[in-house]
């Protein structure tokens, strides 16, 4: 079949991001579909016209066209970013006409020229759920204006209504998307996946960065590796590394990424006196290079704020840890602690550090034993549950079956 697969921020190995499009992308053209992708590119350019180019990534088309965007950026310039993308998108998703029409958020408005793809043909639209938009953005204070609260409610209806099929990353987002109306059959569960073969050589490169950084010699390393913004509340790692130092000054804590609030993040850790003893930061590094970073640690941590809403996450660095057999920490509740609650891959701790986390987290660290059996739990997860290979088959599940559905209705 050919597919258009609409994703604004579509990211290679040599980027800064999820890689879920480009692994997802590679795994239908490998299948025989043919595949064309349509994003942006958010370089800013100082020079020459906007203009789409187009890419052969691993025998898909990916078509960019330059929209800037950066996490830095303020709510108005990021509605005028996606509303960009969305216009000019529609154009070119409707001049591919295509079997099938895949759009996957966020934001919300790339359902837009998912729509206006298949207005009027018989392609069918699957949209994909990554965050219940504008729900977590409304429950976040990020959405504010009535009336914007109002059109982004009435759009993710409009989208879910036309939707022939929806694909959520949770159990949670399933939950929210029927809540809306939509019909519970017609949704499936994909979660974020574990790259096996982007892992393997984990333990190898996680010891050479250890080579090269002396201070991270013979200590326990607790990683995060993701985006400083107010939903990952990475602040809880702070205060987490505060409690936990005075119990263990062998496990440190190494934060890597981009975002708005890790200048602030910075500057707290060296207030408390933690900057590069306890906790040491690095810049964001392109999926490639967290092979090595993911194993080099001990145990990695992934967090959320406790806001209704984000516990029903499906956050890459869960998989990616898994992939490179290591044990995670969570800051919450929802599926993915329960995930790590019966297999033993982790520790759930509470939504705030509190001195009783701090125990249980280093408890945790220093059973030999326990943490054994946790590396072992998470790379089978990773073999057994969330394997790219088989999730990205039951996508194209969802997609042969829409298929199949739009066929007898048009013979009707």
């Amino acid at each position: 079949m050919h597919i258009t697969y609409l994703h604004q921020y579509f990211v290679k190995p040599e980027q800064n991001g999820g890689s879920r499009t480009y692994e997802m992308t590679k795994r239908l053209v490998r299948a025989g579909h043919r595949v064309d992708v349509i994003t942006s590119d958010r370089a800013l350019r100082r020079s020459g016209r906007k203009t789409w180019r187009v890419e052969d990534v691993n025998g898909a088309r990916v078509h960019y066209y330059p929209v800037p965007y950066d996490q830095k950026m303020g709510v108005m310039r990021r509605l005028v970013a996606f509303l960009e993308f969305a216009v000019v998108s529609s154009f070119r998703a409707r001049k591919l006409n295509s079997d099938l029409v895949f759009a996957t958020s966020t934001p919300l408005t790339i359902g837009i020229p998912g729509l206006i793809a298949v207005l009027g043909r018989r392609s069918p639209f699957v949209f994909e759920v990554r965050d219940l938009w504008p729900a977590i953005p409304i429950a976040m204070g990020a959405l504010k204006n009535p009336i914007m609260r109002a059109a982004a409610v009435w759009l993710e209806k409009t989208i879910y209504r036309r939707a022939d099929a929806i694909v959520a990353l949770s159990p949670e987002m399933k939950a929210g998307v029927v809540e809306t109306g939509y019909s519970e059959d017609r949704v499936s569960v994909i979660p974020n996946g574990s790259d096996l073969d982007t892992f393997a050589d984990a333990d190898t490169q996680g010891a050479e960065l250890i080579d090269s950084r002396p201070e991270f010699y013979g200590k326990k390393l607790a990683v995060y590796c993701g985006t400083f913004g107010p939903a990952k509340y990475v602040r809880y790692i702070i205060d987490l590394a505060d409690r936990v130092r005075s119990i263990d000054d062998t496990i440190l804590f190494y934060l890597v990424g981009e975002g708005p609030e890790k200048d602030e993040l910075v500057e707290l850790a060296a207030k408390r006196s933690l900057l590069n003893s306890t906790v040491y930061f690095d810049p964001g590094v392109p999926k490639e290079n967290v092979c090595g970073i993911f194993g080099a640690a001990t145990i990695n941590i992934s967090t959320v704020a406790d806001i209704p809403g984000l516990a029903g996450n499906s956050a890459n660095k869960v998989f990616d840890s898994f992939a490179a057999g290591r044990p995670i920490a969570i800051n919450h509740g929802g599926w993915q602690a329960e995930i790590l609650e019966r297999s033993g891959a982790g520790v759930v701790l509470s939504p705030e550090a509190s001195d009783a986390d701090a125990r249980r987290f280093v408890e945790f660290v220093n059973d030999e034993a326990g943490m054994a059996r946790a590396r072992r739990s998470a790379k089978n997860l990773a073999e057994t549950e969330f394997a790219r290979d088989n999730l990205a088959a039951k996508l194209i599940d969802v997609f042969d079956d829409v298929l199949s559905s739009n066929e007898v209705r048009s013979s009707r």
